[in-house]
């Protein structure tokens, strides 16, 4: 679906390269699109509101400067919604490189994973990254502590639940393995540091690469990928996709198994209306 954005913007950049749903509509980060940088927290709304509006206006300027930077490096980022026509889904072109990227790389990016890795195998499909409950955070600082943990909710049932609904478990997220290798002796050891991490990651996940990279992500993960993905080669995929298995824990954390089967299998049905799944 084509987003209609109604409110005007407050640093608007005639040469940003955001493009909407269609792939032919530039625009810049609008204020009503910044705001939906927050959605999916139970207190978002609240939090949101209590920002000066001069505040707004700074963070939503350091975004489109952000935006302007990537895209005149030769970087692309498309912006899609819910969708009834499927001639505007994005199509991810053969043997691609794809970064599924969520806030906690626990349900919307594995359910991306998940259903890539089985639906296109002419694609490379990387472990799910998560911006701020993964191995690093969104301003740089290692969230190793997080990532050891696992998964975040103390729930166990949504990954056996994800494993129906998807047929496969939950993928270990980027920078796991590393993880399990230098903070083996625990994470005030020597070996378990901050740099080891984000050169990992500089190396191995934000580097350029002979294929094209298309960094499959939702709104709140943007200014992540922005300040660390090589734009040579590399197009920014958001998908306004909502965890609502996590919105749902957070209204009722007795949700039932049928409940919690009902939250994935809609994730997976509102994916399809906005990228090609097989």
């Amino acid at each position: 679906m084509l987003i209609k954005l109604t409110l005007p913007a407050l640093a608007l950049l005639l040469h940003s390269n955001i493009l909407l749903g269609s792939q032919k509509q530039p625009s810049s980060l609008h204020e009503n699109q910044i705001e939906s940088l927050t959605e999916g927290h139970p207190l978002a709304k609240k939090i949101f509101k209590k920002i000066a509006k001069q505040e707004l206006k700074s963070r939503l300027d350091e975004v489109n400067k952000s935006i302007a930077d990537f895209t005149q490096k030769g970087g692309q980022i498309f912006y899609y919604s819910h969708n009834t026509d499927e001639s505007k889904r994005f199509r991810i072109p053969k043997s691609s490189r794809v970064y599924p990227i969520c806030q906690g790389g626990v349900n919307r990016s594995q359910a991306i994973y998940s259903i890539l890795s089985k639906t296109r195998p002419d694609l490379f499909v990387e472990k799910p990254h998560g911006t701020e409950y993964g191995f690093l955070s969104k301003k740089g600082t290692s969230l190793v502590s997080e990532g050891l943990k696992g998964y975040i909710m103390d729930d166990k049932r949504p990954h056996s639940l994800f494993s129906k609904t998807f047929g496969q478990d939950r993928s270990p997220r980027f920078g796991s393995d590393l993880a399990k290798e230098i903070c083996k002796d625990g994470l005030r050891s020597s070996s378990c540091k901050i740099e080891r991490f984000e050169e990992h990651f500089k190396q191995n996940y934000w580097a350029k690469t002979k294929e094209h990279r298309y960094y499959i992500i939702v709104p709140k993960s943007l200014t992540h990928i922005l300040e660390r993905a090589d734009p040579d080669n590399a197009t920014i995929v958001i998908l306004n996709l909502r965890d609502l298995v996590y919105e749902g824990f957070a209204k009722n954390p007795n949700l039932t198994d049928q409940e919690i089967d009902a939250l994935y299998k809609k994730i997976a049905k509102d994916l399809s209306t906005m990228v090609e799944l097989a």
